[in-house]
């Protein structure tokens, strides 16, 4: 083609120009006037279908539709909340629905419900909102979420290290325990990169290959050794930092029985030994074992699907073990005297009918209850105390040991129509000659009561539940 020279051959760039401009601009004028037909038709305002927010201002479009009107407006404000959500990474918490909801905005993000719109369509009403807010605080609220988002990834991820860490290093249980805690954090926020299924099957492997094993049984005194290992082929490996939970029955000094339980750990050689740290222990029963996996556990259990929950608890119960026992006393076929002395504020014996006082026959029959048979005597408040035993070996034919205990009133005051008494006691088992075996310091007891002898043999009584409790667990533990 021959290009014609001179300006009248060539299209002025003025003019192109210009001629672009006219073309947007009926474009455009085309597309508002489609858009208001559109409205005009569907009966809705021209803002439900197109908005240009103004500079600085992002918007939001919810819609919901129910028969009743003021159901679809909540399902308006739901769309708005969900829409925002995404755009911030995170649910909105529920003061700002709360907000959204009774005020129609939401004052962080500086947005407003603008604009609102309903359509009935065969009984269905579909109600539109318009929701404005500040692009700024938007996304600065963005970017807040966003980095927290990151960081909680992060911290899982740093999780799982620690998990591997504690399996690489013999501490499986402390392994579990991070698992659990690792699965419950990613399920409760909805983070997809880490799988808590993964994660769950992992700790039932884990818990699986552990061997828990009861040795050293001694029936007479509840006492085995638990030893937890992780399963070879060729040879077992300690855990070192295995927590189980035993749990027993205790009986208190009023007879009432109880259910105790106390976590143990083992040591580096991936074993505890277990004594009754409870000198309550009833004198037969069942101590149960059991692996505690303890706040971590309790975390995954408040935030995880049952079905997820009942895979951990099957794994469990398989750990489960159970010692059987009957208390036998080391000083069965011993003959124990007994003698509980008691004396009012200025060192005096007490009075009493019979041969024994209250405080003797008391100690004496819980004792006997409890299986352990005692010769209580008396021991006169005027003979010295360096007379002690052998007034004892004499009052008790074939004594070998003696349980000697004082209690004397401290103070007694009347209060509010009351009397109160401040008693002390001391206890001490020895040999027959005297050798002290246990001893105990000052034990103080209070006790209020109408009249002052019911005070003082309240505040006694108090003291010789303390007592039983004392010699009974040096008795049998």
């Amino acid at each position: 083609m021959r290009r014609t020279a001179g300006k009248t051959a060539l299209f002025p760039r003025w003019a192109a120009a210009c001629l672009a401009v006219l073309c947007l601009m009926v474009c455009a004028s085309c597309t508002s006037l489609s858009l208001e037909v559109k409205a005009q038709n569907e009966g809705l305002p021209v803002w439900v279908f197109s908005y240009d927010p103004p500079e600085g201002r992002m918007a939001f479009m919810g819609t919901g539709t129910d028969a009743d009107v003021q159901r679809a407006g909540l399902k308006a404000y739901v769309d708005i909340s969900n829409q925002l959500a995404e755009y911030l990474g995170a649910e909105l918490t529920d003061d700002q629905f709360r907000e959204l909801t009774s005020t129609s905005a939401i004052s962080a993000f500086s947005l407003i419900i603008q604009n609102r719109a309903e359509k009935t369509v065969e009984g269905e009403t579909t109600v539109y909102l318009l929701a404005v807010g500040s692009s700024s605080r938007l996304a600065r609220s963005r970017s807040v979420v966003a980095l927290e988002r990151e960081q909680l990834i992060n911290d899982l991820d740093a999780l799982v290290l620690s998990a591997q860490e504690c399996y690489q290093t013999e501490r499986d249980v402390d392994a579990v325990k991070t698992f659990l805690k690792t699965a419950a954090i990613a399920y409760e926020n909805d983070v997809t990169t880490i799988s808590t299924d993964a994660l769950i099957t992992r700790v039932v492997n884990l818990i699986d290959n552990l061997q828990i094993r009861m040795t050293g049984i001694d029936a007479s005194r509840a006492s085995c050794r638990i030893t937890v290992q992780r399963r070879y082929v060729i040879l077992p490996s300690d855990i070192v930092n295995a927590t189980i939970r035993a749990t027993l029955s205790a009986g208190r000094g009023d007879g009432e029985v109880y259910q105790e339980s106390y976590v143990f750990a083992t040591g580096s050689s991936g074993y505890f030994d277990f004594l009754s740290p409870n000198g309550g222990l009833v004198n037969k029963g069942t101590v149960s074992f059991s692996l505690d996996l303890g706040e971590e556990y309790e975390y995954f259990k408040s935030v995880m699907p049952d079905s997820s929950v009942l895979q951990i608890e099957q794994s469990l119960r398989k750990k489960d073990m159970e010692l059987e026992y009957e208390l036998k006393s080391p000083f069965s076929g011993k003959q124990l005297a007994l003698c509980v002395s008691e004396y009012n504020e200025t060192g005096d014996a007490l009075a009493f009918e019979g041969d024994l006082n209250p405080s003797t026959l008391m100690l004496s029959g819980l004792l006997a209850a409890d299986g352990i048979e005692t010769a209580p005597f008396d021991y006169a408040s005027d003979d010295d105390d360096e007379d002690f035993y052998a007034y004892a070996t004499s009052a008790v034919e074939g004594c070998t040991h003696v349980i000697r205990c004082v209690v004397a009133i401290g103070q007694v005051e009347e209060a509010g129509g009351r009397f109160w008494v401040i008693a002390n006691g001391s206890l001490s088992i020895s040999t027959a000659d005297g050798r002290v075996l246990d001893e105990s310091g000052t034990v103080q007891t209070i006790a209020g009561a109408g009249t002052r002898d019911e005070a003082i043999r309240e505040a006694f009584d108090l003291y010789v539940r303390i007592a039983f409790s004392r010699i009974r667990t040096f008795i049998y533990f």
